[in-house]
């Protein structure tokens, strides 16, 4: 009982930016998996695997590869700045409660 009511609200926002974190990291790993060919496989869709797959056509296939890339770093950069966030809430509050 003690652990719902005093330990889970004051760990759950850490452990969601900490998790936010590293989903953008998990988003880099599958692509650069996907990118050297040992990710998923071809029939399901993922950013290493299409990158790798337009790269032979980089001539003709230029705004598609920028597509995907700006994609993934999007995605990334949000699931960064959403952990980031959430980790300078709670330490703001926990500042502004001492």
């Amino acid at each position: 009982m003690v652990m719902w009511y005093q330990m889970l609200p004051t760990a759950a926002p850490y452990v969601a930016g900490i998790g936010s974190l590293a989903l953008g990291r998990t988003i880099l790993v599958i692509a650069s998996l996907g990118f050297l060919g040992i990710g998923i496989a071809p029939p399901q869709a993922e950013w290493g695997g299409m990158v790798s797959e337009l790269l032979p056509y980089l001539d003709q296939a230029r705004a598609q590869i920028v597509a995907v890339v700006v994609l993934m770093v999007w995605s990334v950069t949000t699931f960064l700045l959403l952990g980031q966030g959430l980790t300078a809430g709670v330490d703001l509050k926990n500042r502004l409660d001492a």
